[in-house]
């Protein structure tokens, strides 16, 4: 969150710390006079990469269109290297125009068996649950009349 010129401009991400790929983030802009949200404004958001990064900065329009929220302006920026990548927002309303920048951390993404373990695991976890139950079962059972 920042003031510049007659913005304060709050940039929201969805994670603390950012993954490798597609990020959401979301932009609040608010009257620095009164706080007033602001509908009407042009939101432009750059990502550059971190020095050294094999790829080029990225620049998106952020809308209204693209948020839930219809008091934020939302657009997915892709961030294909990890580090510390630098974010510009460009605000313009009218004749005025601000601009905040920050840093956004990017790790690395994580392999994609690490992100589902815990549903693959589930399945043969209840299966082994289901056979545990009919084996106690069946043990309890007294033995059927010859």
């Amino acid at each position: 969150m920042q003031a510049s010129g007659p913005f304060t401009i709050t940039l929201f991400t969805t994670q603390a710390v950012l993954g490798v790929g597609p990020a959401d983030v979301s932009v609040l802009v608010q009257s620095r006079a009164g706080s007033a949200t602001i509908l009407d404004a042009r939101v432009s958001i750059t990502a550059v990469p971190p020095p050294g990064a094999p790829v080029l900065p990225v620049s998106v329009e952020a809308t209204h269109a693209s948020a839930t929220n219809k008091l934020l302006y939302a657009a997915s920026i892709p961030l294909a290297a990890p580090g510390r990548w630098m974010v510009r927002t460009t605000v313009s309303q009218g004749a005025e125009t601000a601009d905040v920048s920050c840093e956004l951390p990017v790790v690395p993404a994580a392999a994609e068996l690490t992100r589902i373990w815990p549903y693959l695991v589930i399945p043969p976890l209840v299966v082994a649950l289901f056979v545990l139950h009919q084996w106690l079962a069946a043990r309890r059972r007294p033995p059927a009349p010859a």
